[in-house]
């Protein structure tokens, strides 16, 4: 029984296909995991670097041919993976060439020519690995014909094999930036060299355990940009590939930091744990330092994308607020290019934009207030982040009523207005219960929310509602609404009856469905007697402030100014 690999790296291509400096050494480092006695165990390791087509088939050929049936063959390749028309898959030499768009085959290496070599081959325990993008990679901008799929398994499955991918069919594979070798094969030979691949701790590496080690770690450092495939066939995924120390306390400490890192960082406790493992495996202060910095390189490269990411939007937000279609666009394009999640990129557009938002309301409410006929009573602008409040009283407050104001909080997600009590409370609507207290032996009633239900909306708001809340509220959108009823019994006991529904069962925040119709009122503890209501649109913004208005108005609060809403310019 044979061990034998071919390692096959093209760094340098012909016009047309942009160079890999990392696929040479790519094979250099896989030809000293393979190599090695303890490690690998391979009995002969040849290396081909930029071969024409024909010297790829040749090596190619001579791998598979005149061998024993338990001999494991390993076939490598770093390069170039390029389709035809047809969604064929080619894996690219020095001298691979397209002409009018299109390959020109009889450059490159076919998959079916590997496949039919691997066939006729009688080793049953056969392993391809290739690192390369399938729809190919052109130095013009990334530029691909087609995202078509190639059936990898049917093209080059067969009995005893296992076939590993860097990405998928529709896929690109990539050099990372931080990495001297591509991501994949990067991981790849982590795992075999510290043995990390060693899932079981059988003191085997099987390919499906190294797959699942280089998968998991390539998309931790650029989720959603490559995910690796595996493609076993009959006993394929539990060929065992390589060795793995036994009794090695780096490997055992590596495990150790794998299971408790969290993002690249240690909590405090988790750090006092891996220093007495170090301490008790008997390893020194520099190589568990080493073993630790290698475990969280994935994560740092990641948050180093995110925050360049951040950076990058936060200075087009201040240039070009709001972003256009073109922009948002182009920052899809970055986040693809970073590799980065989903719900991280939305996650950090959604704190960056509300804050830019929330410096829009603010500067667009003072400019309405203004107009309105409200006089700045004082700014601050310490002990609250963001540092901007604004206080308001009325230019021509009715005489007794100098103390009414209306307070303006910045906050990092959008707008607070504070308004007295008196100016709001006949608009809202308002859930209360009866509940029994023992300290008082009677009832109290308790307020569970109070809301603002938007003069635009009330019938949105009432034909969404949940039927619970439709038939408490019974067509109305302000007044006061209770859950159960108070009553004294026969002796003059004050009791309260069951609820007519459980808020734990229905929560107020599945009250309506279209939580766009309505607005929460708070109490709060930053200015007494006022109701606190959070804006985050200025659709939303301009419909409450002239709200509000109308309703001084009403109350005879003040002699207002002609009311501009409707006209306001945009005070940015």
């Amino acid at each position: 029984m044979l061990k034998l690999a071919l390692l096959i790296g093209v760094s340098e291509y012909e016009s047309g296909l942009a160079p890999l400096t990392a696929a040479t050494k790519d094979v250099d480092a896989m030809q000293q995991v393979l190599g090695d006695p303890v490690i690998g165990g391979f009995d002969e390791v040849k290396l081909l670097i930029n071969p024409a087509r024909q010297a790829m088939e040749e090596a190619i050929f001579s791998l598979f041919a005149n061998r024993q049936k338990d001999d494991l063959v390993l076939l490598y390749f770093s390069g170039h993976g390029i389709k035809d028309d047809s969604g064929s898959l080619y894996l690219a030499s020095c001298n691979t060439r397209k002409e009018q768009e299109k390959l020109v085959q009889p450059t490159a290496v076919a998959a079916s020519y590997v496949q039919n070599t691997m066939s006729d081959s009688r080793s049953r325990r056969q392993v391809v690995i290739l690192d390369c993008c399938f729809s190919g990679a052109f130095s013009q901008g990334m530029k691909v014909k087609d995202d078509g799929s190639v059936p990898i398994k049917q093209q080059l499955g067969g009995e005893g094999r296992a076939i590993l991918t860097s990405s998928t069919s529709t896929q690109y594979s990539f050099e990372h930036p931080g990495f001297e070798l591509s991501l994949y094969t990067h991981f790849l030979i982590e795992g075999l060299k510290t043995g990390v691949a060693d899932l079981d701790s059988d003191g085997n590496i099987s390919i499906d355990e190294l797959h699942t080690y280089a998968s998991q770690k390539v998309q931790e450092t650029a989720p959603g940009k490559m995910k690796p495939e595996f493609y076993p066939v009959k006993e394929g995924y539990k060929i065992l590939l390589a060795k793995v120390r036994i009794n090695d306390p780096k490997l055992e400490y590596r495990k150790v930091v794998e299971r408790y890192v969290i993002n690249g960082k240690f909590s405090k406790f988790t750090r006092k744990l891996l220093d007495l493992k170090k301490d008790n495996l008997k390893i020194t202060l520099s190589e568990a330092r080493k073993i630790e910095n290698e475990v969280v390189k994935p994560y740092q490269e990641y948050n180093a994308k995110l925050k360049e990411y951040k950076e990058m939007l936060s200075e087009a937000i201040q240039h070009f607020y709001p972003l256009d279609n073109s922009i948002i666009d182009d920052f899809k394009l970055i986040q693809q290019d970073f590799g980065l999640r989903e719900k991280d990129a939305v996650k950090i557009q959604q704190r960056i934009i509300a804050q830019r938002e929330a410096e829009f309301l603010i500067s667009l409410a003072t400019s309405i207030l203004d107009k309105l006929g409200f006089e700045e009573y004082f700014i601050k602008s310490k002990g609250i982040s963001p540092p901007y409040v604004v206080a308001y009283k009325f230019r021509q407050p009715r005489e007794a009523n100098e103390f009414y104001q209306l307070v303006l909080l910045q906050r990092n997600d959008g707008l607070e207005i504070y308004i007295f009590k008196e100016v709001l409370n006949i608009g809202l609507l308002t859930i209360k219960c009866w509940e029994y207290n023992d300290f008082t032996g009677g009832a109290d009633a308790l307020t569970k929310g109070v809301f603002l239900i938007l003069p635009s909306k009330p019938d949105i708001f009432l034909d969404s509602l949940h039927p619970v809340y439709a038939d408490l509220f019974k067509g109305k959108v302000q007044g006061d609404f209770s859950l159960n009823r108070f009553y004294q019994d026969e002796n003059g006991d004050e009791e309260c009856t069951k609820p007519k529904f459980s808020l734990v069962e229905f929560p107020i925040e599945i009250m309506s469905n279209r939580s766009d119709s309505y607005l929460v009122v708070s109490d709060n503890e930053l200015f007494t007697n006022t109701w606190k209501i959070s804006i985050r649109s200025r659709e939303v913004l301009e419909e409450v402030i002239d709200y509000l208005f109308q309703q001084m108005i009403i109350q005879g609060l003040f002699q207002p100014l002609p009311s501009p809403i409707g006209n306001t310019e945009n005070p940015l």
